[in-house]
């Protein structure tokens, strides 16, 4: 059976037709595939000069950005508020002692702890200082217990800071720097080379140090929230200048005969310095007034 001319041209039309859209099609493939491998390659080699904040990754980036935001939203919405606080009172008291033992009975009453005590100045001029630590929870009875000890409030003032912005930003930044260790460490396994091995391994030291610091971060302000400071300043009043000046202080005249006595033998001892130090001096003019004697005896 004979074809028609007509027909013969449809049939090599179609074949030209079809060749080309299997020309086409291996063409597209085999230039998909050429630019995956430099894409893959092109990451492998930047590794070394792009900050480790600047790394991304091509790969399901729309579902990543959705799980960054999701959880921003899950911080906000569950971290609880944290408040810092933290206080300063300053006593005039009758008796340094005794009101120090009423700060102690008090902090015992709270569970609380001293953190620093210091002592400033002597006898009437002295001042106490010390810095309680309690539980947050406790900071209000404490604060307001300390200032109804015997004595006379001259300062006192109390602290709050919202520190919740801040402690969550830390933790989106940690939650960011641990996905970005989890995609480094994938990223180590398949390296091929030394010098990918040596750039990504940098990278997830980097990545691991920054880490470390916002755990620190946290853990300070986590400390900050969970306890309260307070710092209290003891001095004494005009009442407690008279009766100190009043007391016996059997010791107090024991120290001073003491350093009396220390100041006479230093003196002494610069004494005999002196004198050993000008003692050719002193011998020629000895020696001298002792030639004139002898010469005036001479001539009489």
């Amino acid at each position: 059976m004979s074809l028609s001319k007509q027909t013969k041209k449809v049939l090599i039309i179609i074949s030209i037709s079809i060749g080309i859209l299997l020309i086409l099609s291996s063409v597209i493939y085999g230039i998909s595939i050429l630019f995956k491998t430099s894409n893959e390659y092109s990451l492998s080699e930047s590794f070394s000069g792009i900050a480790p904040e600047e790394i991304s990754y091509s790969e399901d980036t729309d579902s990543s950005k959705t799980l960054e935001l999701d959880a921003n939203n899950y911080d906000e919405a569950n971290t609880d508020t944290k408040i810092r606080k933290s206080g300063s009172i300053y006593i005039t008291v009758d008796d340094l002692d005794i009101a120090n033992d009423s700060i102690m009975n008090v902090l015992d009453m709270y569970n609380g702890s001293i953190v620093s005590s210091s002592e400033t100045g002597e006898d009437n001029d002295k001042t106490l200082t010390i810095t309680l630590k309690m539980p947050v929870e406790y900071f209000e009875d404490v604060y307001q217990d300390v200032q109804d000890i015997d004595g006379e409030i001259t300062y006192a003032s109390y602290y709050t800071d919202d520190i919740t912005q801040e402690y969550t930003d830390l933790e989106s930044r940690l939650r960011n720097l641990e996905a970005t260790e989890e995609q480094l460490v994938k990223i180590l396994g398949t390296a091929t080379t030394v010098d990918d091995t040596l750039a990504v391994y940098e990278q997830l030291t980097s990545i691991r140090s920054q880490i470390e610091v916002i755990k620190g971060q946290l853990q300070y302000l986590d400390n900050q929230v969970d306890y309260s400071y307070l710092t209290v300043s003891l001095s004494l009043s005009d009442v407690g200048k008279d009766i100190a000046d009043e007391q016996w202080k059997p010791l107090g005249v024991i120290k001073n005969a003491f350093s009396s006595l220390v100041s006479l033998g230093i003196a002494f001892v610069d004494f005999l310095i002196w004198v050993i130090v000008f003692s050719p001096v002193i011998a020629i003019v000895v020696l001298v007034i002792v030639l004139l004697r002898i010469r005036a005896k001479n001539k009489k």
